[in-house]
């Protein structure tokens, strides 16, 4: 028989809250990662999936810096400007996972990036 300590707490993937009930969380198929009804009820499918592959690339979780405001201009500053393809996907993922840990929903860092190109 396997150990397992019963009083262990499941952890959000997207917001790192804890999962006291596991019932009627969301499990990916991809990599099995566990998300929080609150989440679930908050974002697309999709939109958690990207999350959790950006959280596990970059770290980090959903609102971990929602204190400080997300500058998309500061946030490019600190990145190299892309040459290929490939590296202008990276920067995009970047972007977004900024946007994400301060908080901010994909669809309004969409919004963000719209404004921003088109000033």
């Amino acid at each position: 028989p396997h150990d397992f300590d019963t009083n262990s707490i499941v952890i959000c993937s997207v917001c790192h809250s804890d999962i006291l009930d596991l019932v009627g969380v969301y499990q990916s198929p991809v990599n099995f990662a566990v998300v929080c009804k609150q989440c679930l009820a908050r974002f697309t499918h999709n939109d958690i999936e990207m999350m959790i592959g950006l959280f596990f690339l970059y770290g980090g979780y959903y609102g971990k810096l929602k204190n400080r405001t997300f500058s998309l201009d500061e946030a490019l500053s600190k990145m190299e400007m892309p040459i290929n393809k490939d590296e202008v996907e990276e920067m995009n993922q970047r972007l977004m996972h900024q946007a994400l840990i301060h908080g901010l929903k994909p669809f309004q860092f969409n919004q963000k990036l719209q404004l921003y190109t088109e000033e």
